[in-house]
């Protein structure tokens, strides 16, 4: 049923426009003792903000270049779809939370296991420009998964090797209307 899967619309791999740039956020990450790490961010978009696609614009959001257009009608202009200005609950907020543990092996390095979860605001906007109800839930996805990241770095980066699973939007936000499981395995260079 199209209205209530955006995805059917598109195609099983049709790419979107996903974007949140000028946005506020207030994030803490804390390690209570050397080997765990917690972290939280919490996201809003500012008033002038370039934010898509046009079912996730709030309705106090106006285009950064002219602060005279909701960006919600110039949005919906670009996208070929009805602007719709959705009620003050709206605010296409983000949270997010997540840990970080680690289990030290001599010199060498340390194993790591990680979890992470995401809450998105713009779920209730079932991604329709129409379709707003504050009474639907939040979309939510989340991550977790460990690996190995070694002591010894070169040029001073970290290198890890790593598998993580993730339940949700697909990661790469041009395809965010692919929901479902993901597994990723792969060598990180951090720093």
């Amino acid at each position: 049923m199209a209205e209530n899967n955006p995805s059917a619309n598109l195609g099983t791999m049709s790419l979107l426009e996903y974007t949140r740039d000028n946005s506020w956020m207030l994030s803490l990450s804390i390690e209570p003792i050397k080997s765990l790490r917690l972290y939280s961010l919490f996201e809003i978009p500012m008033q002038a903000a370039w934010v898509r696609p046009a079912a996730h614009v709030p309705s106090y959001v106006v285009k950064p270049s002219d602060h005279d257009k909701p960006q919600y009608e110039n949005i919906a202009e670009q996208e070929g779809v009805s602007p719709v200005a959705y009620d003050d609950s709206y605010l296409a907020m983000r949270i997010q939370a997540g840990t970080e543990i680690r289990f030290p092996l001599f010199s060498l390095g340390s194993f790591f296991v990680a979890g992470d979860i995401q809450f998105h605001q713009d779920g209730q906007t079932n991604h329709q420009v129409d379709s707003y109800d504050s009474g639907k839930p939040w979309e939510i996805t989340f991550t977790v998964g460990g690996g190995f990241e070694f002591n010894q770095g070169y040029f001073d980066r970290k290198m890890r090797i790593e598998a993580f699973y993730h339940y949700g939007r697909f990661p790469l936000l041009n395809f965010l209307y692919q929901r479902g499981h993901y597994i990723s395995v792969g060598f990180a260079i951090n720093g």
